[in-house]
């Protein structure tokens, strides 16, 4: 291995632990999505966990057809997710909740693209709140998240992990096997991470643990069915494992 290559892995470890020890401090709980009460509103019901998991996925979709970047993607989810962890929201406000989150995070993230209006950015994802709404949601959520929003997302463990075994090897025999770049490789395991991201049950698993045991099946040296049970049935059943 080349000195450069020893410095970059050096760096990358670094990043990696820095990563890990800040992830707990953004990870959404949305047990209690799960559990049934009673609701005084039923023509208005609280956002339930499939609710949830409808509009993050038609969020996947809204990213993939404006082409922005993944980690968009994955920090608008941790925000709506860690807004829904501390907050009972109505149905009637989830959809300007999930735009208002995706808008914040392309807002950060996507500084050098020419980013959508806020009153083209409603029209396209089909959203019924106005203008003026999204501005208002933007507020709430800036108070209720503190304005942090330098999240450490499954993504961002992933990238990192899947850095360290294309340098130091590891991922020579399956990117071999299956005939892809390293980059290739990634933007597959990517695909799959989200998949995971749209569905609640996934958010029970801490991010470090979530994109090492993707990437660990993805190199076929981690027997999850045996280590952690409940985390291989659930990546079985989105055939993503």
């Amino acid at each position: 291995m080349s000195d450069r290559h020893v410095a970059e892995l050096g760096r990358l470890w670094y990043q990696l632990r820095t990563a890990v020890r800040r992830a707990p401090s953004y990870q959404p709980n949305l047990i209690h999505m799960d559990l049934v009460e009673d609701d005084d509103d039923m023509r208005d019901p609280i956002v339930s966990s499939s609710a949830r998991d409808d509009a993050v996925d038609r969020l996947r979709c809204l990213n993939r057809c404006l082409r922005f970047k993944h980690e968009a993607f994955a920090l608008a989810v941790n925000i709506l997710d860690r807004f829904l962890s501390i907050m009972k929201v109505r149905m009637r406000f989830l959809g300007c909740l999930t735009i208002t989150s995706y808008f914040i995070a392309i807002n950060i993230l996507e500084e050098n693209q020419e980013l959508p209006t806020p009153v083209h950015l409603l029209r396209v994802s089909q959203c019924r709140c106005t203008e003026a709404d999204l501005f208002r949601m933007e507020g709430i959520i800036c108070q209720k998240l503190c304005h942090d929003f330098g999240a450490v997302t499954p993504l961002t463990l992933l990238q990192l992990y899947h850095r360290i075994c294309t340098l130091t090897g590891i991922m020579d025999a399956v990117l071999a096997k299956k005939k892809l770049t390293p980059a290739e490789h990634l933007e597959q395991t990517i695909a799959k991470l989200e998949a995971c991201l749209c569905r609640h049950s996934f958010t029970k698993f801490t991010a470090p643990v979530l994109a090492l045991s993707l990437l660990m099946c993805e190199l076929e040296v981690f027997d999850t069915e045996n280590s952690a049970p409940e985390l291989y049935d659930t990546l079985t059943t989105l055939k993503v494992a």
